[in-house]
Order: structure tokens, then C-alpha cells, then sequence
């Protein structure tokens, strides 16, 4: 098999199969395969968890229809908006990391003077892991498809005293020549 080009639904890369064979064909996106430096980056939004992502069922017909709740579209827009700078210029391939950092808005019970000043971990309600997917699902355009995630770590606190809520963010892509991980060694 010659290297041929596929087209793709991202704008402006073509990807390449590089193969000798069909058996080991690998599609790389742009010129090389390097391992990219990790993106760490802050949206300044309320953590949101929208269950099942913010989709909504309705009756039409006798037929179910699903759709998107204009909340949740509305809070993917703006994480969005804050994310979009940071998209690399191709996506990122292979095995990602993705850290997650929920600041929620800090509780008028906790601003006592009784009460650590800085942050505190939340554990109340929303969840993280529906705040997790709904990020996730908000953060397209990092990756092809969010399968790659390999590693995911979440975290949710209260903010800091005089801290604004927000979603700090950090993706990076695993060397999976390197990686050696302890914790999975056997």
C-alpha cells in the first residue's frame, strides 16, 4: 500500500496512511508523530454537571426524540469559547491524560473564621464524574474522539476565600514508548 491521502472533517489536515501493508496501516494527522508538550488552561465558568450531558428526551409522533437542553448548550458554548484558544493546530493522537480541577463557588457557611480559608474539598453534590463527561464533551476539537482518554483524574473543591469558581484544565499525551506507570506495572 502507497501513502495515500484520506480526507478528513478537520480543517486544513489531511491525514496520511503511512503502511507497508494493509495489516500495519497507522494514520497520522499532519507531517509527524511527535509527543506534544502538556496544554494547561483555566475556564473561568461554574462547573456544571448535566446529566447524561445535558441531552433531554421528548414524545413526537409516538417517537422518542432526543435533543440538547439550550442550558447545557449554552454552558458547552462557553467552555467553548474559553477552550478554543488553547486547541492545538492538529489533534492530538494516541493515548491522552486529561487532570481535571472543579473550583465550585464556596458555601457563605464556610467563610467562617473557623474554616480553613483556602480550598476545601466538596463533597457534595453535583458529582464528578458527570461533570467530568459534560467537560469532556465540551473540550472536542483536543482529540478525535474521546475514547483516547487514557487517564483521567478529577478533582472537585470549594473555591478559596475571595477565589472565583472555574475548571482548571490539563491534557497530556501519553508516550506509550516510555510510559511506565507503577501503579499498572506487574
Amino acid at each position: 500500500m502507497a501513502n495515500t491521502s484520506i480526507t478528513s472533517s478537520r480543517i486544513g489536515v489531511t491525514p496520511t496512511i503511512i503502511a507497508t501493508d494493509a495489516k500495519n496501516a497507522k494514520v497520522i494527522f499532519g507531517q509527524t508523530t511527535k509527543i506534544m508538550k502538556p496544554l494547561s488552561f483555566v475556564i473561568p465558568t461554574e462547573p456544571k454537571s448535566l446529566q447524561n450531558s445535558g441531552r433531554k428526551v421528548a414524545c413526537k409522533g409516538g417517537r422518542a426524540i432526543f435533543f440538547k437542553a439550550p442550558e447545557a448548550k449554552a454552558w458547552i458554548k462557553v467552555v467553548g469559547f474559553y477552550a478554543n484558544p488553547h486547541v492545538p493546530a492538529q489533534y492530538i493522537d494516541g493515548p491522552i491524560s486529561l487532570t481535571l480541577c472543579f473550583v465550585m463557588k464556596r458555601p457563605v457557611a464556610l467563610n467562617g473564621k473557623k474554616h480553613n480559608q483556602g480550598r476545601i474539598p466538596c463533597d457534595k453534590r453535583p458529582d464528578c464524574d458527570n461533570m467530568a463527561k459534560c467537560t469532556t464533551d465540551a473540550l472536542q476539537g483536543f482529540w478525535l474522539d474521546d475514547a483516547s482518554i487514557t487517564e483521567l483524574n478529577v478533582s472537585k473543591w470549594y473555591a478559596a476565600k475571595g477565589e472565583m469558581p472555574k475548571i482548571e484544565v490539563t491534557i497530556k499525551q501519553i508516550n506509550t514508548e516510555k510510559h511506565e506507570n507503577s501503579f499498572y506495572s506487574v
